[in-house]
C-alpha cells in the first residue's frame, strides 16, 4: 500500500518596502540632455573660442606701426693718443726700435730689436699715453693679440705717472695687464725691457698687436 503524498508548505511572501517619499518636481528643473547633445554643445563652443583666436591674429598681423628716428653720425677729435716717448729718437738712433703712429694717433706700430744673450735689452722711455680730456679719467687695460715668440722670455712693459708706477705687465707670461687710471690731462710714460734666449739668429722674431683699451670713468 502506497504512502499518501503531501504537498509541500508555500513559502511565505518577502516582505515589501515602502518606496521612499519623493518631493515635487522643482519648477525650474531642466530636461536632461543625452551625450550626443552635450558633445554638439560643447563642438560649437570650441569651434567659437578658434575662431575667436584666429581673429584676434588676423587682428594683430594687420596693425603695424611705424615710427622712425633719424641717426646722424659724425666723428670727434680722439681724447686719448699716443705720443713718441722721451728717449725715443736715440733709441730709434740706435736700431733698437722703430715707431710709426697713426694719423690720428689713436695707433702706433712699434717695431723693437733685442740683443741674443744679454741680460735685458732696456727700451727707455719709449711711448707716451697722453689724456687731453679734462673732465674724464681713463680706466686702462694693456694686451696683447697673440703669444710672442718662443725666443722672447721676458717683455715687461712699465707704465708711469711721474716717479709713480701705475702698472707693471709681462706680455710674455699673461695676455693682458692689470687696469690703471689715467687722470685727466695727464701723461704717461711708458718703458719697455725685452729679454731675447741667447743663440737666437739674427733677424725678425715675429709680431704682435699690444692694445690700449679705455674706458671713460
Amino acid at each position: 500500500m502506497r504512502a499518501a503524498a503531501h504537498a509541500a508548505p508555500p513559502r511565505p511572501a518577502a516582505p515589501t518596502r515602502p518606496a521612499p517619499a519623493r518631493g515635487p518636481a522643482p519648477t525650474d528643473a531642466k530636461p536632461r540632455k543625452g551625450l550626443g547633445a552635450w558633445i554638439r554643445l560643447h563642438k560649437v563652443a570650441s569651434i567659437a573660442i578658434v575662431s575667436l583666436l584666429l581673429v584676434a591674429g588676423l587682428v594683430a598681423a594687420v596693425v603695424s606701426i611705424r615710427q622712425d628716428v633719424t641717426a646722424t653720425t659724425s666723428s670727434k677729435a680722439p681724447l686719448v693718443i699716443f705720443q713718441n716717448g722721451a728717449d725715443y729718437a736715440s733709441i730709434n738712433t740706435a736700431g733698437f726700435a722703430t715707431l710709426t703712429l697713426g694719423t690720428s694717433a689713436t695707433s702706433a706700430t712699434l717695431a723693437l730689436s733685442g740683443i741674443p744673450g744679454a741680460a735685458q735689452t732696456s727700451l727707455g722711455n719709449i711711448l707716451k699715453l697722453n689724456n687731453q680730456d679734462a673732465t674724464h679719467p681713463e680706466s686702462v687695460t694693456l694686451g696683447r693679440s697673440t703669444t710672442l715668440n718662443a725666443a722672447i722670455t721676458s717683455f715687461v712693459v712699465t707704465v708711469k705717472n711721474g716717479a709713480s708706477t701705475l702698472a707693471t705687465w709681462d706680455a710674455v707670461s699673461a695676455a693682458s695687464s692689470s687696469s690703471f687710471t689715467l687722470p685727466v690731462s695727464t701723461v704717461l710714460d711708458i718703458t719697455i725691457v725685452l729679454v731675447v734666449t741667447d743663440g737666437t739668429a739674427a733677424g725678425s722674431l715675429g709680431s704682435f698687436g699690444m692694445q690700449f683699451t679705455l674706458a671713460p670713468t
